[in-house]
């Protein structure tokens, strides 16, 4: 891909599908890393559209409705972010997802209501997918180890310190 179809992309991808609208022709640097940093998710980790995550959830003794997704991300239990492979609508990180159990893991909520009060869209994936030298690991990571949640939630309450 040459330079120019690049660019072509990350306009793209910041005034249609982000709504980003205050570009200069010309993407800045941190557009591409944050665009690079978008795709290197994106290659580690799927996004499910809401019909997926609406299956996913449902059992045949109860089915879930778009009205209980829409209540899981009213009350900080899941989350979406603008999904450049769906056309700008709404993309759900499956990490959030217990897939047997069918339901969202329980320790995503106190994390989500603490990061989204500094941070939204692909900026709370971005957190949750960076390298804590407290955990060892990602956030992302550290979901699914019950030893390392007490410590997760103090680094999303500890947030509102990165952002001052």
């Amino acid at each position: 891909m040459n330079d120019f179809s690049r660019a072509q992309q990350y306009i793209q991808f910041f005034t249609e599908v982000l709504k980003l609208n205050k570009l200069t022709n010309a993407p800045t640097e941190q557009h591409r890393i944050y665009y690079n940093q978008i795709n290197l998710f994106l290659s580690h980790h799927a996004l499910l559209s809401a019909a997926q995550v609406i299956d996913l959830l449902s059992t045949p003794s109860k089915p879930f409705t778009e009205q209980d997704l829409k209540n899981l991300v009213d009350t900080n239990k899941a989350f979406f972010v603008t999904a450049p492979n769906f056309a700008g609508y709404e993309g759900y990180p499956a990490f959030q997802f217990d897939i047997y159990k069918r339901h969202v893991k329980p320790i995503l909520e106190p994390i989500i209501e603490q990061v989204s009060k500094y941070y939204f869209d692909w900026d709370i994936v971005l957190w949750l997918g960076s390298y804590f030298g407290d955990l060892n690991s990602s956030a992302i990571e550290a979901i699914d180890n019950p030893k390392q949640h007490y410590l997760l939630i103090q680094l999303a309450k500890n947030i509102e310190n990165e952002c001052l």
